[in-house]
């Protein structure tokens, strides 16, 4: 008997997992009208382009940025705050802000690889036979993007708040000096 409603429980329990997973794949395929998905199908080359473009234009910021960042983190806060720690200045704050960009700035190159193989892969696919899953994925693409977008204002956003500690900083050592 026991092993009996085992399997009953397990049935359900497959049940439910496949009707949600089926009811996603339906429901994704409802969004787009049969319209939509030939229009898809037959303009999606001319979107892979496009994505080409942006995926190079991407490569070049990315390089660019990475490279501001740790330039950043290396060669700005890691010096500075070692210089305030040795002078007995109060760099609890400083640090702080250092630890919260430094784990901003892995969670962006995470970001940016995940971000990479998604776009890769749906540059790559054959959209004109799967315009769903194309569709699909330059959806996950744009999610990516925004992903990136909220970790660079995060990053932007800690820089200045370093910035202001390093400015209270310079203020409270130009008072002990008078």
């Amino acid at each position: 008997m026991i092993k009996n409603s085992q399997k009953l429980k397990l049935s359900i329990g497959l049940a439910i997992v496949l009707s949600v997973f089926f009811a996603f794949q339906v429901n994704a395929a409802r969004i787009l009208t049969e319209k939509q998905i030939k229009a898809i199908s037959t303009s999606c080359k001319s979107a892979q382009v496009e994505l080409n473009k942006i995926h190079n234009s991407d490569a070049l910021i990315r390089t660019n940025l990475g490279r501001h960042y740790e330039s950043v983190l290396g060669d700005l806060m890691t010096p500075f705050n070692y210089r305030v720690s040795i002078n007995d200045l109060d760099n609890s704050k400083l640090l702080d802000n250092s630890r919260k960009y430094e784990a901003t700035l892995k969670d962006f190159r995470v970001t940016y690889i995940d971000y990479e193989k998604t776009i890769r892969k749906t540059m790559d696919m054959d959209c004109s036979k799967s315009p769903i899953e194309f569709y699909q994925s330059l959806e996950d693409v744009r999610s990516k993007r925004k992903e990136l977008k909220k970790e660079v204002d995060s990053l932007s956003k800690y820089i200045k708040l370093y910035r202001k500690e390093v400015q209270k900083i310079k203020e409270s050592i130009g008072k002990s000096g008078e």
